[in-house]
């Protein structure tokens, strides 16, 4: 495997600092990914926001990757629905040998 580039990407978007319950961000994050929300906290830098962070256990059996238990049960653990601005998922797909 050859070295990966990467590169930052500005996304368009204005905080609004004047609601308390804007500027939340729930992150999903793979329960072996090591990186994955250290990257995040830094790719947000100084912006002001509230990150909440879970782990999701996943399957890889037969090459179909999927999240255990699916997308609904883990994003429950995290802040109730209309509490977060955002709910992303950062994924690295597994190395296949």
């Amino acid at each position: 495997m050859t070295g990966m580039l990467s590169k930052a990407v500005k996304l368009p978007f204005e905080l609004n600092p004047a609601h308390e319950l804007s500027n939340n961000v729930g992150l999903i994050v793979l329960a072996s990914d090591e990186v994955g929300a250290q990257a995040f906290t830094k790719i947000i830098g100084d912006y002001d926001l509230r990150l909440f962070v879970t782990r999701a256990r996943y399957s890889d059996e037969s090459n179909n990757f999927e999240l255990v238990g699916g997308f609904e049960n883990v994003a429950q653990t995290l802040p109730p629905p209309g509490s977060l601005d955002v709910l992303a998922f950062n994924c690295t797909p597994p190395r296949r040998n």
